[in-house]
């Protein structure tokens, strides 16, 4: 098999996270599953090998066949559209009544009764309609791991059947399960506690599934080829993550009014295509009550991330096995020297930083620092 290199910089979040990306795309298939395999060069480049994929322009191909979806149906696109506003029409009905009744400050046995005469018959039509905008946004969405809505903040319980929904199809493709483990968990609160990879969530119109479904349907062979062995010279507007640490547009950091004309954000449509598929990578889970992400810990109240870069030929079974390890997090010599040993040279992290307040506020990545390096022999 041929080695692959790309022009991408592992001590990038969003350059780590495409170069997983790319071989958890080439795994799932069936042919030379266990073959693919991933490491990282001394300039910090992943390299790939894969069953019968021997250039550059070949892998391009594949991975344009792998992750393209058709745009829905412009008829299911329309009845997703006016299934949505009938439901946020009758959710506002539903909590203007609530506030109503609460106004009146009536005794207890007078509050319920008024609630379950008026506010009941309201919170289920808005349940009903939330359904209804629930089967629609499936249909109209061009991959159903991003079938859950526009953004990761659905109610515990819609995200608890979701993922019920997933588990029923996991035997014959775990890629819809993997998704919802790595999308979060369901809290103690009426809302799902996402993932700490989700830094978009509605505001300035940027959605976290939206996204992800809109690069589902407009990724090219020329956004991966950019991506994967261009000059990393962000093009395209719209449609990121924000796992690029240049992501963070603050007037201090840039040479130009970031509200200018003419200076819009732009990011590498390609990179954030092949970054979502590495999520799978980092499930979550509920621990001490609260959710837990592969390779992420809290420390002095900011949420870092960790990860290893290593040297040998990996498949993505056994390098998901580093990157969870807790060895990661202990600064000591024996856990570095048991990194080393399974080839790891280099370990960086960032923070997940939030810029400004609500409502304008903005989450980034930090730029990566490297919390110990070693020579590559």
């Amino acid at each position: 098999m041929t080695r692959i290199p790309f022009a991408i910089d592992g001590a990038n979040p969003l350059g780590y996270l495409t170069g997983l990306g790319v071989a958890q795309v080439l795994a799932e298939r069936r042919e030379g599953r266990s073959e693919v395999c991933l490491s990282w060069d001394t300039a910090r480049r992943p390299v790939l090998l894969a069953p019968k994929v021997g250039d550059a322009e070949s892998l391009i191909n594949l991975l344009t066949d792998l992750t393209r979806r058709p745009a829905a149906a412009e008829t299911a696109i329309a009845d997703e559209k006016a299934k949505r506003e009938q439901f946020e029409g009758d959710r506002r009905m539903e909590r203007k009544k609530r506030e109503e009744i609460k106004k009146r400050k009536l005794p207890r046995n007078e509050r319920i009764a008024a609630l379950d005469a008026e506010y009941a018959p309201l919170a289920k039509i808005a349940e009903a309609s939330r359904a209804e905008w629930r089967d629609a946004r499936a249909k109209a969405a061009p991959d159903v791991t991003v079938s859950l809505g526009l953004d990761l903040n659905a109610k515990s319980e819609e995200f608890a059947e979701h993922c019920a929904d997933a588990l029923g199809v996991a035997k014959t493709s775990r890629r819809w399960i993997d998704f919802c483990s790595s999308f979060g968990v369901e809290s103690a609160g009426e809302r799902m506690a996402p993932t700490p990879f989700a830094l978009i969530s509605g505001s300035g119109h940027q959605h976290f599934l939206g996204t992800a479904g809109d690069l589902m349907v407009a990724c090219t062979a020329n956004h991966f080829r950019s991506a994967l062995f261009g000059t990393w010279l962000a093009a395209d507007e719209g449609s990121s993550f924000r796992w690029d640490p240049a992501d963070d547009r603050r007037y201090a950091l840039l040479a130009d009014d970031p509200t200018a004309t003419g200076n819009k954000p732009k990011t590498l449509w390609g990179a954030n295509r092949l970054a979502f598929e590495a999520l799978r990578l980092f499930p979550c889970i509920r621990a001490k009550g609260q959710r837990a992400t592969v390779g992420w810990r809290t420390i002095d109240e900011e949420e870092v991330w960790r990860w290893p870069l290593w040297s040998c030929d990996l498949a993505p079974q056994v390098f998901s096995s580093i990157l969870a390890s807790g060895d990661l997090w202990r600064d000591e010599p024996d856990a570095r020297a048991r990194l080393r040993t399974r080839g790891v040279f280099a370990v960086y992290q960032s923070r997940r930083l939030t810029v400004g307040r609500a409502p304008n506020q903005k989450l980034n990545l930090t730029p990566a620092v490297p919390v110990w390096t070693s020579a590559l022999r």
